[in-house]
């Protein structure tokens, strides 16, 4: 494969620092995420424990009120030990109320400050400028890995987190000339995030070249989008398994996510809902994924090392179970309760 302009051969860019790949980035941001979207810049934010982390960018959409935590990477990060744990340390943080309200003030502050933003809601006809930030900002954003190359590695390892989170990645490729080191001329490769109702062509161009097309799910799932297809056993052991675990108590909620079904319970001390189990539907069984922090893991895992159906993971503090039957539910009920009380205290 060769890509050639005006008969010029163009190689790929590998970037040497991200802050080279993010001045690429955020120059395309409508490009990428929409003509409606407006860009902020880095802002600390803070978890319910106080730990701060700092996003490359946010991104809100103001037409279809979504809104975006943006991290830029390199293809040569660790994936693991870095780019997972900054996504973990973004989603706690998000749980955190005052974490919203401060964005929700930076962002208004921004705009009112900047004519061009505010130009932008006027546009759209929005009056009332911080009720709508605050409203969107109010919702789950989605988490947007943007990085030079998706590797085997770095798809793997965040496949992990995708499936119990809105996370989305964009590979973001540059092409200069070859036999030069100007970047100049250059030519941009990545797919877009358009949102769902707009009617339009998925297509991004850089210096009039090269197009893609992608296409993606609102934010909005339901349990339907996870059943859908299922044969009738399996959805029959799901709504079995639903029952007993909303019987569990009367503070938990249901939260359709991508590529699971998230079971959350009210934490008083942290003014949260945490997740305590992972419903993922497939074929031919229920996975159940059971959350608990560290050092509950440590004792989790004491306990029931010799049960051959759990498998664990310890770098992320669960354990996973494969239920087929729905004669297996009683042994399983009693973890996911031990998993309901620990996230309902920690």
């Amino acid at each position: 494969m060769i890509l050639l302009k005006d008969g010029v051969e163009y190689i790929q860019c590998n970037y040497k620092y991200e802050n080279e790949l993010e001045k690429m980035v955020f120059e395309h941001h409508k490009e990428i995420f929409g003509d409606n979207t407006l860009l902020f810049n880095k802002s600390k934010i803070k978890t319910v424990a106080n730990i701060g982390t700092i996003p490359d960018a946010f991104v809100v959409d103001l037409k279809n009120k979504n809104w975006y935590i943006v991290e830029v990477e390199l293809k040569n990060h660790d994936v693991y030990g870095h780019v997972n744990s900054q996504i973990m340390k973004f989603l706690d943080a998000i749980d955190n109320p005052n974490t919203k309200k401060e964005l929700s003030d930076k962002f208004y502050k921004e705009v009112i400050n900047e004519p061009f933003k505010e130009a932008l809601f006027k546009t759209n006809n929005i009056r009332e400028v911080y009720k709508h930030i605050s409203d969107i900002i109010d919702t789950n954003p989605s988490i947007v890995i943007i990085i030079d190359e998706i590797t085997n590695k770095v798809e793997s390892g965040l496949n992990l987190l995708s499936r119990y989170h809105d996370i989305k990645t964009i590979e973001f490729k540059t092409f200069k000339r070859k036999n030069s080191n100007c970047l100049d001329e250059h030519i941009h490769l990545f797919n877009r995030l358009y949102n769902i109702g707009e009617n339009q062509q998925n297509v991004n161009k850089d210096n009039n070249n090269g197009d893609n097309t992608n296409t993606t799910k609102s934010n909005n799932y339901t349990e339907d989008d996870h059943l859908n297809g299922k044969p009738e056993y399996i959805i029959n052991i799901y709504n079995e398994l639903k029952k007993q675990i909303l019987n569990i108590g009367d503070d938990i909620t249901i939260k359709p996510l991508n590529q699971c079904i998230a079971y959350k319970v009210s934490n008083n001390s942290r003014n949260s809902r945490r997740t305590f189990v992972n419903v993922i539907v497939r074929n031919s069984k229920i996975r159940l994924d059971l959350c608990f922090g560290e050092d509950d893991y440590n004792n989790f895992k004491r306990d029931y090392l010799n049960w051959d159906m759990i498998t664990w993971f310890d770098n992320y503090y669960y354990c996973g179970i494969d239920l087929k039957k729905n004669n297996e539910l009683d042994n399983i009920m009693s973890l996911i309760e031990k998993c309901y009380e620990i996230n309902k205290d920690s």
